[in-house]
């Protein structure tokens, strides 16, 4: 039997001794089930809830789903996670750095006005307001025309450092794996085949 402790205080010596006392068990934490899931399933679970900082697992997860070890397990970095989720990861935006824009037009593969008021919507943490970029460049037509010269060079500089990182030369999937963009650079030697030989070329005069 249980008594409270006005009932235990109520009893005399001779019926306190008659007890044994025993310390009440506390209740064991239940573990929470949660499946075992792939890398793949981890990434389709980030894009289905847009999460796009660490913080935000704790903050958005539901019993049962991921949790910030599961990631910390799976990949070896929380930036590789986001990498294979939403692509390349940028800094805050900047629409002052050339540079930056540059990326961003080049790398979300932005050649139409439609396309960056599109992309907007979706990355606003990554693409700036088009009303700034207007104050700053002049309108989307001066910053495409800059970025399409920056692209070239950006991009064939990208593919060659990969490509003697790897010692081949580079699949399509390695380049997407290392968002390296070929589309500029292709269209500016004509083919891939074409632009092989030139680093070729260049290489052995090197």
């Amino acid at each position: 039997m249980s008594l409270t402790n006005a009932q235990i205080f109520a009893l005399s010596d001779k019926e306190r001794r008659r007890f044994r006392f025993i310390p009440e068990r506390r209740g064991r934490y239940r573990k929470e089930v949660r499946p075992k899931r792939t890398p793949e399933e981890l990434i389709d679970w980030l894009r289905a809830n847009d999460i796009h900082k660490i913080r935000d697992v704790s903050l958005k997860r539901k019993p049962g789903d991921p949790t910030i070890s599961d990631y910390r397990l799976a990949f070896a970095k929380w930036k590789d996670a986001l990498d294979r989720a939403f692509g390349f990861q940028m800094p805050k935006p900047n629409v002052d750095d050339a540079e930056y824009m540059a990326k961003v037009v080049t790398q979300l593969g932005i050649w139409t006005l439609e396309d960056y008021i599109d992309a907007r919507k979706k990355r606003p943490d990554i693409v700036p307001c088009y009303k700034a970029l207007t104050k700053r460049w002049g309108g989307f037509r001066r910053l495409k025309f800059l970025c399409q010269r920056y692209s070239f060079v950006a991009v064939f500089n990208e593919y060659l450092k990969l490509r003697r990182r790897l010692g081949h030369l580079p699949t399509t999937d390695e380049c997407k794996d290392n968002n390296v963009v070929l589309d500029k650079a292709i269209q500016h030697f004509g083919s891939r085949k074409k632009m092989d030989a030139f680093i070729d070329s260049m290489e052995r005069k090197a």
